[in-house]
């Protein structure tokens, strides 16, 4: 082998490679109002990571509405507290830590975050 098909077949390799490798999906998120029938009040939530609008249409409930995908990530500005569980980052704007706490852990069965962060 010459160095000339080396060279070219180390290119064809890489080519093969970077090709068969998939393109990741932009980050996008879940927007919606999430309510809690014991509490009787409604939180506005920003869930991510979601690929497409089939991701967010997926969580349509009688307690899930408004749901409306975005791309990119949720919103940071404002934020009471983030549940984490299943893989998935839940954004609350809204609610008393207390009370988001309990349904992150016990509904969700995530683990939560008070953050009150207000940047962004």
């Amino acid at each position: 082998m010459n160095r000339l098909t080396s060279v070219l077949l180390f290119a064809t390799l890489c080519l093969s490679a970077a090709l068969a490798t998939p393109a990741s999906a932009a980050p996008g998120y879940c927007l919606y109002k999430q309510f809690a029938p014991k509490l009787r009040v409604w939180y506005p939530v920003c869930e991510m990571p979601a690929a497409s609008k089939t991701d967010c249409d997926g969580i349509i409930s009688a307690n899930r509405v408004q749901v409306e995908f975005g791309e990119g990530e949720c919103s940071t500005r404002n934020v009471t507290a983030v549940c984490e569980a299943r893989g998935r980052r839940i954004f609350f704007y809204s609610g008393r830590s207390s009370d988001l706490k309990r349904g992150c852990e016990q509904y969700l069965h995530g683990a939560l975050r008070d953050t009150r962060v207000s940047n962004n």
